[in-house]
């Protein structure tokens, strides 16, 4: 950036504000007269030729056929002939906004020829400088990538040598090891006939002992049979004795048992009768406690219906509340489009409240303004002159909000209301402001920011009633 302060469009309100004011009229008369203006403009162009004293001429001229290049297709056009607009400025237009200046004496232009021309060798020299500094980094960087080159070709080298030497080493030690593994493997095949053979004699061996341990092992079998058959003859007599024993025992346990059986039934009838009676009890006790579980069963039923009727009533009543509000909503919103909105000139409108206010005057037309304390460092546009204001920290002195309440309390008035009042009549009256120039890519400035800070466009701010 080169410091110059961003030029900001001056918009059709603007211009209507400011007309109002410097004319003393009303806004919408204002704007009637700049419509009209323009319209004849357009009509008197076609026809005639239409001059605005003081700024331009506009009229139709012919334009002969003539061959164009389309620069996107490159292909080569013939344009008929046709009318266009020719706008022509004003003399006095040209002085007032671009004055012509007086010419350069000798001495001065040639001052200027020599600063430029310091400056284009100082350009030149710096380029040279950097051209310099370029080809000796490039020459650095070149030497070093060649030396890393280097290395790395003798690195290379060294290692293809390590690797030729490795390998016939490995295949030196390969070939021993061959013949030292096929030693090895006679030896194993030697010592494998001769284990072949011990095994061979150890197999008869071990058949010719197993053939005395069988025999042996058959006789001890046929004395141990003939043993075995004098003590089962002891042990049968031995068992009828004791089930001779047994028979006796049997008739006298089953003696007792009838007794027994006797006595547990006895035992059993007065156990029935108990538990009859405790069944009795059990079941007026259970009775009990199901009618006292009904009863309060019946008791939350009915506070949960209650609780219910009062959540019915209640949401009735929100419902009803928030129909209120919609069609409250919907008759302001109603109200809103039927009044005149004010031209914006494409400006963003944002809507936002506060619970406080600032007030103050216009420095060019002395008008009273009102913003929200949310506006304090944003730009404002006047709305009587359409001069760009700054909305200060706090309420001016001798205004609607000032500190300690001496200001003269005027009644407020909204942009929309002030477009058929004429500018003696808006002395009277306090207007609130409902569109803020504010920064796009920034939130709100803590302090008042600089010119370069500021951005055109519009906010629009609707504040509540009481402000």
């Amino acid at each position: 950036m080169d410091g110059t302060p961003k030029k900001r469009a001056y918009t059709k309100s603007r211009l209507i504000k400011e007309l109002a004011f410097r004319a003393g009229i009303s806004q919408r008369q204002s704007r009637a007269a700049l419509e009209a203006i323009i319209e004849i403009a357009y009509r008197e162009s076609k026809a005639n030729y239409f001059i605005l004293p003081g700024l331009c001429k506009f009229d139709v001229v012919r334009r002969e056929p003539r061959k164009v290049r389309n620069p996107i297709t490159g292909e080569h056009l013939m344009l008929p002939a046709r009318d266009a607009l020719r706008v022509v400025l004003s003399k006095r237009a040209k002085e007032a906004v671009a004055p012509r200046v007086a010419p350069m004496t000798e001495a001065a232009y040639a001052a200027f020829v020599a600063e430029k021309t310091a400056a284009e060798d100082a350009a030149r020299k710096a380029a040279e400088e950097t051209a310099r500094l370029a080809a000796e980094e490039a020459a650095r960087k070149a030497a070093e990538e060649e030396s890393r080159k280097a290395a790395e070709e003798a690195a290379r080298k060294a290692a293809e040598e390590a690797a030729r030497k490795a390998a016939e080493e490995a295949a030196r030690k390969v070939a021993e090891e061959e013949a030292a593994r096929k030693a090895a493997e006679e030896a194993a095949r030697k010592a494998a006939e001769e284990e072949a053979a011990r095994k061979a004699a150890e197999e008869a061996a071990r058949q010719a002992a197993e053939e005395a341990a069988r025999r042996a092992e058959e006789e001890a079998a046929r004395k141990a049979a003939a043993e075995e058959a004098r003590r089962v003859a002891e042990e049968a007599a031995q068992k009828a004795a004791a089930e001779e024993a047994a028979r006796q025992a049997a008739i006298l346990a089953a003696q007792k048992a009838a007794e027994e059986e006797a006595a547990r039934k006895a035992a059993e009838e007065a156990a029935r009768k108990a538990a009859e009676e405790a069944a009795r009890k059990a079941a007026e006790e259970e009775a009990a406690r199901k009618a006292e579980e009904e009863s309060r069963r019946l008791a939350e039923e009915a506070a949960r219906k209650i609780a219910a009727a009062e959540e019915a009533r209640k949401a009735a009543e929100a419902e009803a509340a928030r129909k209120a509000a919609e069609e409250e909503a919907a008759r302001q919103a109603a109200e809103a489009a039927a009044t005149p909105q004010p031209d914006t000139d494409g400006f963003v409108e944002t809507a936002i409240t506060g619970d406080n206010a600032i007030s103050f005057k216009c420095t060019t037309c002395g008008q009273e303004i009102i913003a929200p304390g949310e506006a304090v460092g944003y730009e404002a546009e006047c709305p009587a002159c359409g001069a760009i204001l700054l909305v200060p920290a706090k309420s001016e002195p001798g205004t609607t909000y000032a500190p300690g309440g001496e200001g003269e309390k005027k009644e407020i008035i909204s942009e929309q209301e002030i477009e058929d009042l004429n500018p003696e009549t808006l002395k009277t009256r306090t207007i609130r402001i409902d569109a803020l120039l504010f920064d796009d890519e920034a939130s709100k400035p803590a302090a008042t920011p600089s010119a370069d800070a500021q951005k055109s466009r519009t906010m629009r701010i609707d504040l509540p009633d009481e402000f």
